[in-house]
């Protein structure tokens, strides 16, 4: 799941150009939808996904190349860029009151707790969803139905 959020992370950031002042001074609308997308932002930093995505991945090398990996991966991020084009991405995807919506479920006291959850409800479900599509795959091959 980290890795896939990595990947994801890279791929915005390389597919979209950041929307352009002057695109949002023509735009009031979406002049807005940045806006909220930056408090959305301050909220929810995206440094702290990156992060916990290169952490979650770095456990995967031996513990002696774990720090050098980390600190490769961190200095690979231009944060600021990654910010500003995550900034733009949502305000060109989301409508104001999708934004508002996010805003107000993250910045609760339900929804950080939430978030902080996920992680650990992702690695104790991803298991067994592994096994659970292995089965499948091995019953395919063997010509047998599903139970």
């Amino acid at each position: 799941m980290a890795l896939m959020r990595v990947f994801f992370l890279v791929a915005l950031w390389m597919a979209f150009a950041p929307v352009t002042a002057s695109a949002q001074e023509g735009d009031p609308a979406l002049a807005a939808r940045v806006e909220l997308a930056r408090e959305l932002h301050e909220i929810r930093p995206l440094d702290d996904h990156i992060t916990a995505a290169i952490r979650d991945i770095s456990q995967r090398y031996p513990e002696a190349q774990r720090g050098v990996f980390v600190e490769r991966m961190e200095r690979a991020f231009d944060s600021e860029r990654l910010t500003a084009l995550s900034v733009d991405v949502m305000a060109e995807t989301f409508t104001d009151a999708e934004l508002q919506a996010m805003i107000s479920y993250f910045g609760s006291p339900e929804g950080q707790s939430i978030s902080e959850k996920m992680p650990v409800y992702q690695a104790l479900l991803e298991p067994q969803l592994v096994r659970l599509i292995d089965q499948a795959m091995m019953d395919l091959r063997a010509g047998r139905s599903a139970p």
